[in-house]
């Protein structure tokens, strides 16, 4: 008697659990045809890098407290180092796309020791352009900047990525009773 009991149990915490997954698996469904109804009535969607420069450039401003004059000085500053850290990032790309195939041992390592050259090179420019930086702005600031951007790079992705969206933002997630260290503005 006990054995049916206990069989009939499990039965019913099946069906439950199965019911609750199927409801949730409906709304996912929902929440995906939503966006996708979202994205028809946009109509077509092309990439404009002059719409996607306001959009981070409106973010930074916000994020990182900048005023009118600042961004004036700073952004002309920052779209340089941009291009040019694109431009060694595509170097990089090639280089790794050389390894594809059948190699040497003696090639693959001249790939990676191009490759850490040309890292090295984007971190020098980087470091270049933050002195620069701070001639227009405070090296708070340009934390501020750095750190914006860093957030800049982690919404890009979650646009590309709908399912990304659904998952909890984890810098929010901190213990309880612990303050978020990146947010002390």
């Amino acid at each position: 008697m006990k054995h049916y009991i206990v069989i009939l149990i499990c039965l019913c915490t099946s069906t439950v659990a199965y019911a609750q997954w199927n409801n949730n698996q409906r709304q996912g469904q929902d929440q995906q045809g939503q966006r996708r109804e979202q994205w028809q009535q946009q109509g077509p969607r092309q990439f404009s890098p002059e719409l996607f420069n306001q959009r981070l450039e409106q973010f930074v401003k916000n994020d990182a407290g900048l005023t009118a004059a600042e961004c004036q000085k700073f952004f002309p500053l920052m779209h340089e180092m941009l291009n040019k850290q694109r431009e060694i990032n595509d170097k990089i790309q090639r280089t790794i796309y050389q390894g594809f195939g059948d190699k040497s041992e003696n090639e693959y390592e001249q790939i990676i020791s191009k490759v850490q050259a040309l890292e090295i090179e984007s971190r020098k420019l980087e470091q270049t352009y933050y002195k620069k930086f701070h001639t227009v702005l405070t090296w708070k600031k340009i934390y501020k900047v750095r750190f914006a951007l860093s957030k800049w790079n982690m919404e890009v992705l979650k646009m590309f990525n709908p399912q990304q969206q659904q998952q909890p933002n984890r810098m929010t997630g901190w213990p309880q009773g612990q303050r978020n260290p990146y947010n002390q503005h």
